[in-house]
């Protein structure tokens, strides 16, 4: 509805900073805080790897999983000016790799497993001023730890190394028109 559009604006420049694929303009729409019902929505998915066929130098089947889920919940502070906004996504799933090297003792066969677990959360505060501007702060916390990397194929287990990482970045910004025509963002 136009009464919840706080502006419209089209990008046409494909070569733009802000711009990560050229060869599409884009349109963005910001609406205001504060105008939407409370809602929200959770997904679950799953693959096992019961259906996988057999690598061709593996003895057996190796095990492997997916669970990915994901949640997110959105709604007004304060009707008509502040806005919440919370999200977060997940996986943790494991994958087999085969070993197959030739050793002074003679041939080694092995299945070794790759476990990755991520998790990224995000938390944004908007809050409407005046009829055209708006002020974002953003949280957002990404963890990722893979184990076993480098293992397989030749590699043996004791080559293996983890990478464990963890991000946290907040972002501010003021965002809003100038006169009729000017649109001005300030971001930190």
């Amino acid at each position: 509805p136009k009464d919840q559009i706080r502006e419209v604006r089209f990008r046409t420049n494909q070569f733009a900073a802000e711009n990560h694929d050229p060869g599409f303009v884009t349109v963005d729409i910001f609406t205001k805080p504060g105008v939407n019902l409370w809602h929200g929505g959770v997904n679950f998915g799953f693959r096992d790897a019961a259906l996988n066929g057999r690598n061709a130098a593996a003895a057996i089947r190796g095990p492997g999983q997916d669970r990915r889920y994901a949640f997110n919940l959105s709604g007004p502070l304060w009707k008509k000016h502040t806005s919440l906004f919370i999200s977060g996504d997940g996986m943790n799933s494991f994958d087999t790799r085969t070993v197959l090297a030739a050793l002074p003792t003679g041939v080694f066969n092995d299945l070794i497993e790759r476990p990755v677990n991520n998790l990224n959360l995000n938390v944004r505060g908007e809050h409407g001023y005046g009829k055209t501007h708006a002020l974002r702060l953003e949280y957002q916390r990404t963890t990722s730890l893979l184990e076993n990397l480098g293992v397989g194929n030749f590699d043996l287990a004791d080559r293996a190394y983890n990478s464990n990482s963890t991000e946290h970045l907040v972002r501010f910004s003021e965002s809003g028109t100038l006169g009729k025509k000017i649109f001005n963002e300030l971001r930190f």
